[in-house]
Protein backbone atom coordinates (compact mmCIF):
# COMPACT_ATOMS: atom_id res chain seq x y z
CA UNK A 1 0.00 0.00 0.00
CA UNK A 2 1.42 3.78 -1.10
CA UNK A 3 0.43 7.35 -0.45
CA UNK A 4 0.90 9.37 2.33
CA UNK A 5 -1.09 11.84 4.86
CA UNK A 6 0.44 14.75 6.72
CA UNK A 7 0.02 14.41 10.40
CA UNK A 8 0.79 17.65 12.19
CA UNK A 9 2.46 17.65 15.76
CA UNK A 10 -0.62 19.27 17.07
CA UNK A 11 -1.80 15.96 17.38
CA UNK A 12 0.31 15.55 20.50
CA UNK A 13 -2.47 17.45 22.35
CA UNK A 14 -5.03 15.09 21.24
CA UNK A 15 -6.42 13.55 24.47
CA UNK A 16 -6.14 9.75 22.39
CA UNK A 17 -2.35 10.23 21.96
CA UNK A 18 -1.00 9.56 25.86
CA UNK A 19 -4.13 7.73 26.45
CA UNK A 20 -2.31 4.53 27.00
CA UNK A 21 0.70 2.73 26.80
CA UNK A 22 2.53 2.96 23.17
CA UNK A 23 2.94 0.23 20.40
CA UNK A 24 6.34 -0.28 18.86
CA UNK A 25 4.42 1.25 15.66
CA UNK A 26 3.28 4.42 17.71
CA UNK A 27 6.83 4.88 18.97
CA UNK A 28 8.40 4.96 15.71
CA UNK A 29 5.80 7.58 14.83
CA UNK A 30 6.35 9.34 18.33
CA UNK A 31 10.01 9.38 16.87
CA UNK A 32 9.57 10.63 13.65
CA UNK A 33 6.98 13.56 14.99
CA UNK A 34 9.89 14.77 17.54
CA UNK A 35 12.56 14.76 15.03
CA UNK A 36 13.96 18.50 14.31
CA UNK A 37 13.02 19.60 10.87
CA UNK A 38 16.25 21.89 11.23
CA UNK A 39 19.07 22.27 13.10
CA UNK A 40 18.95 23.36 16.48
CA UNK A 41 20.96 23.84 20.00
CA UNK A 42 20.01 23.37 23.62
CA UNK A 43 21.55 23.10 27.30
CA UNK A 44 21.82 20.01 29.20
CA UNK A 45 23.52 20.56 32.53
CA UNK A 46 25.49 23.47 31.32
CA UNK A 47 26.29 21.28 28.17
CA UNK A 48 25.68 22.42 25.01
CA UNK A 49 24.06 20.12 22.60
CA UNK A 50 23.46 20.53 18.75
CA UNK A 51 20.83 18.59 17.53
CA UNK A 52 20.48 18.32 13.60
CA UNK A 53 17.90 18.04 10.93
CA UNK A 54 16.19 14.78 11.39
CA UNK A 55 17.23 14.05 15.15
CA UNK A 56 16.36 14.40 18.21
CA UNK A 57 17.72 14.50 21.80
CA UNK A 58 15.92 12.60 24.71
CA UNK A 59 17.21 10.21 27.42
CA UNK A 60 16.31 7.00 27.95
CA UNK A 61 14.30 7.85 30.70
CA UNK A 62 12.08 10.72 29.34
CA UNK A 63 11.43 8.15 26.43
CA UNK A 64 10.21 5.44 29.31
CA UNK A 65 7.92 7.77 30.84
CA UNK A 66 6.82 9.46 27.51
CA UNK A 67 5.76 5.95 26.36
CA UNK A 68 4.58 4.16 29.63
CA UNK A 69 7.54 1.92 29.04
CA UNK A 70 10.28 0.29 31.14
CA UNK A 71 13.85 2.02 30.69
CA UNK A 72 15.10 -1.39 29.03
CA UNK A 73 12.47 -2.03 26.80
CA UNK A 74 12.71 1.67 25.10
CA UNK A 75 16.95 0.57 24.71
CA UNK A 76 16.01 -3.41 23.01
CA UNK A 77 13.77 -1.27 20.80
CA UNK A 78 16.35 1.65 19.86
CA UNK A 79 18.58 -1.60 19.11
CA UNK A 80 16.35 -2.99 17.10
CA UNK A 81 15.77 0.46 14.95
CA UNK A 82 19.39 0.54 14.59
CA UNK A 83 19.78 -2.62 13.57
CA UNK A 84 17.32 -2.64 10.98
CA UNK A 85 19.39 0.91 9.46
CA UNK A 86 16.06 2.73 10.84
CA UNK A 87 18.27 5.19 13.01
CA UNK A 88 21.22 5.99 14.46
CA UNK A 89 22.22 6.68 18.35
CA UNK A 90 25.14 8.18 20.06
CA UNK A 91 24.56 7.51 23.94
CA UNK A 92 26.05 9.72 26.01
CA UNK A 93 25.86 10.86 30.01
CA UNK A 94 23.90 13.64 28.97
CA UNK A 95 21.29 12.27 26.70
CA UNK A 96 20.96 9.70 23.66
CA UNK A 97 20.91 11.66 20.31
CA UNK A 98 18.69 9.69 17.72
CA UNK A 99 18.58 10.23 14.17
CA UNK A 100 16.31 9.05 11.96
CA UNK A 101 17.77 7.40 8.79
CA UNK A 102 16.57 8.79 5.27
CA UNK A 103 14.48 11.27 7.01
CA UNK A 104 13.99 13.50 4.22
CA UNK A 105 11.97 10.84 2.58
CA UNK A 106 9.50 11.44 5.44
CA UNK A 107 8.74 14.90 4.88
CA UNK A 108 8.76 14.86 0.92
CA UNK A 109 5.28 14.86 -0.84
CA UNK A 110 5.50 12.66 -3.98
CA UNK A 111 3.21 12.56 -7.27
CA UNK A 112 1.66 8.78 -7.93
CA UNK A 113 4.74 7.95 -10.34
CA UNK A 114 6.85 8.62 -7.97
CA UNK A 115 8.69 11.79 -8.72
CA UNK A 116 10.01 14.35 -6.03
CA UNK A 117 7.87 17.09 -6.28
CA UNK A 118 7.61 20.40 -3.25
CA UNK A 119 7.82 19.68 0.80
CA UNK A 120 4.54 20.63 2.86
CA UNK A 121 6.22 23.89 3.36
CA UNK A 122 5.89 24.65 -0.09
CA UNK A 123 2.96 23.78 -0.24
CA UNK A 124 1.44 25.57 2.79
CA UNK A 125 3.52 28.46 0.79
CA UNK A 126 2.04 28.02 -2.27
CA UNK A 127 -1.50 28.22 -0.49
CA UNK A 128 -0.28 31.84 1.78
CA UNK A 129 0.49 32.47 -1.74
CA UNK A 130 -3.10 32.65 -3.13
CA UNK A 131 -4.36 34.30 0.03
CA UNK A 132 -2.20 36.85 -0.63
CA UNK A 133 -2.79 37.17 -3.99
CA UNK A 134 -6.63 37.34 -3.82
CA UNK A 135 -6.16 40.17 -0.97
CA UNK A 136 -4.83 41.90 -3.89
CA UNK A 137 -7.17 41.31 -6.40
CA UNK A 138 -10.04 42.32 -4.22
CA UNK A 139 -8.39 45.32 -3.16
CA UNK A 140 -8.32 46.39 -6.51
CA UNK A 141 -11.64 45.54 -8.04
CA UNK A 142 -13.85 48.22 -7.05
CA UNK A 143 -17.16 46.09 -6.99
CA UNK A 144 -17.39 44.01 -3.83
CA UNK A 145 -20.10 41.07 -4.07
CA UNK A 146 -19.76 37.39 -3.74
CA UNK A 147 -16.35 37.41 -2.07
CA UNK A 148 -16.72 33.92 -0.83
CA UNK A 149 -17.49 32.50 -4.44
CA UNK A 150 -14.58 34.30 -5.91
CA UNK A 151 -12.27 33.34 -3.44
CA UNK A 152 -13.17 29.66 -4.36
CA UNK A 153 -12.97 30.40 -8.24
CA UNK A 154 -9.49 31.73 -7.12
CA UNK A 155 -8.25 29.26 -5.63
CA UNK A 156 -8.89 27.03 -8.65
CA UNK A 157 -7.26 29.02 -11.16
CA UNK A 158 -3.57 28.27 -12.46
CA UNK A 159 -0.82 30.41 -11.51
CA UNK A 160 -0.67 32.09 -14.63
CA UNK A 161 -4.26 32.62 -14.83
CA UNK A 162 -3.55 34.63 -11.74
CA UNK A 163 -0.94 36.35 -12.52
CA UNK A 164 -2.91 37.44 -16.19
CA UNK A 165 -5.76 38.52 -13.61
CA UNK A 166 -3.64 40.52 -11.69
CA UNK A 167 -2.31 42.41 -14.64
CA UNK A 168 -5.43 42.89 -16.40
CA UNK A 169 -7.31 44.51 -13.79
CA UNK A 170 -5.93 48.08 -13.79
CA UNK A 171 -6.38 47.74 -17.59
CA UNK A 172 -9.77 46.76 -17.23
CA UNK A 173 -10.61 49.76 -14.90
CA UNK A 174 -9.55 52.67 -16.97
CA UNK A 175 -12.06 51.44 -19.85
CA UNK A 176 -14.73 54.09 -21.29
CA UNK A 177 -17.54 51.58 -19.64
CA UNK A 178 -15.68 51.59 -16.55
CA UNK A 179 -15.26 54.74 -16.17
CA UNK A 180 -18.55 55.75 -17.24
CA UNK A 181 -20.05 53.12 -14.16
CA UNK A 182 -20.53 50.15 -15.79
CA UNK A 183 -18.85 47.58 -14.61
CA UNK A 184 -19.10 43.61 -14.14
CA UNK A 185 -19.38 42.12 -10.99
CA UNK A 186 -15.87 40.70 -9.46
CA UNK A 187 -17.44 36.99 -10.24
CA UNK A 188 -18.93 37.63 -13.46
CA UNK A 189 -14.83 39.26 -14.49
CA UNK A 190 -13.08 35.93 -12.90
CA UNK A 191 -16.04 32.78 -14.57
CA UNK A 192 -15.64 34.92 -18.01
CA UNK A 193 -11.79 34.65 -18.46
CA UNK A 194 -11.79 38.09 -18.81
CA UNK A 195 -8.30 38.81 -18.13
CA UNK A 196 -7.70 37.37 -21.89
CA UNK A 197 -9.40 40.40 -22.94
CA UNK A 198 -8.20 43.32 -24.65
CA UNK A 199 -9.12 46.32 -23.08
CA UNK A 200 -8.43 50.10 -24.67
CA UNK A 201 -7.72 52.81 -22.73
CA UNK A 202 -10.26 55.65 -22.17
CA UNK A 203 -9.50 58.70 -24.09
CA UNK A 204 -8.40 61.74 -22.43
CA UNK A 205 -10.49 64.91 -22.47
CA UNK A 206 -8.59 67.44 -24.33
CA UNK A 207 -8.54 70.69 -22.51
CA UNK A 208 -8.96 73.81 -24.10
CA UNK A 209 -6.48 75.59 -25.86
CA UNK A 210 -6.40 79.31 -28.19
CA UNK A 211 -7.00 76.78 -31.62
CA UNK A 212 -9.56 74.27 -29.50
CA UNK A 213 -13.48 75.45 -29.87
CA UNK A 214 -14.31 74.70 -26.38
CA UNK A 215 -18.44 74.78 -26.96
CA UNK A 216 -18.62 72.92 -29.76
CA UNK A 217 -15.47 70.88 -29.07
CA UNK A 218 -13.99 70.72 -32.58
CA UNK A 219 -10.66 71.80 -33.40
CA UNK A 220 -10.32 74.85 -35.58
CA UNK A 221 -7.80 74.27 -38.39
CA UNK A 222 -4.26 75.72 -37.57
CA UNK A 223 -4.56 78.20 -40.59
CA UNK A 224 -7.60 79.61 -39.71
CA UNK A 225 -6.36 80.17 -36.48
CA UNK A 226 -3.69 82.09 -36.99
CA UNK A 227 -5.59 84.56 -39.89
CA UNK A 228 -8.30 85.32 -37.45
CA UNK A 229 -5.27 86.40 -34.91
CA UNK A 230 -3.94 88.82 -37.62
CA UNK A 231 -7.30 89.98 -38.11
CA UNK A 232 -8.22 90.52 -34.74
CA UNK A 233 -4.66 92.61 -34.03
CA UNK A 234 -5.22 94.87 -37.56
CA UNK A 235 -6.64 98.29 -36.05
CA UNK A 236 -10.37 99.05 -37.20
CA UNK A 237 -10.61 102.00 -39.87
CA UNK A 238 -12.13 105.25 -38.45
Amino acid sequence: MSGFITLERGIFDNFLYFSEPFTRSSAWIDLLLLANHKESTFYKRGIQIKVGRGCLARSMKELADRWDWSIGKVKRFLELLENENQIKTNVTNTTTKICIVNYSKYQEKRKPNGNQTETYNNENNDKQNKVLSFDLFWNMYPSKTAKKKCQDKWDRMTEEEIKKSLDSVPKYLNTKNVKEGFIKNPLTWLNGGCWDDEYEEAKPISQASPDYDSYKGVPIPEEVAINEAKRIKQPKPY
